[in-house]
């Protein structure tokens, strides 16, 4: 199978939320999570990455999938240059910087 190299790759992790923004152009928030299947048929697919923009609604509220995705990219030797979370920034999670130090490896 030939692989794909992506300049920007954007995925939506969730779209729960825990806001009600009236300026979200998301739409309403769904009990809907991204599954480690749907993470695992992208990255085999892919080459490299130049951009991972990694998104939602609320991401945060779904760590376990960001974890997912960064250990398979480490897995898989995927070469990723930036990584970036969209997040309204309101849910601290020591997980996450831990996180950030995954990607940046």
């Amino acid at each position: 199978m030939e692989k794909v190299v992506f300049n920007q790759l954007t995925i939506e992790v969730t779209r729960r939320c825990n806001m009600a923004c009236g300026h979200c152009l998301r739409g309403d928030a769904e009990n809907i999570d991204l599954t480690n299947m749907d993470i695992d048929s992208v990255l085999d697919q892919t080459e490299a990455i130049g951009r991972l923009i990694v998104t939602g609604g609320e991401p945060l509220l779904n760590l376990r999938a960001i974890q997912h995705l960064a250990n398979g990219i480490a897995r898989r030797g995927i070469p990723l240059m930036r990584a970036q979370i969209i997040t309204h920034a309101l849910i601290y999670e020591e997980r996450l910087v831990a996180l950030a130090k995954r990607f940046s490896e």
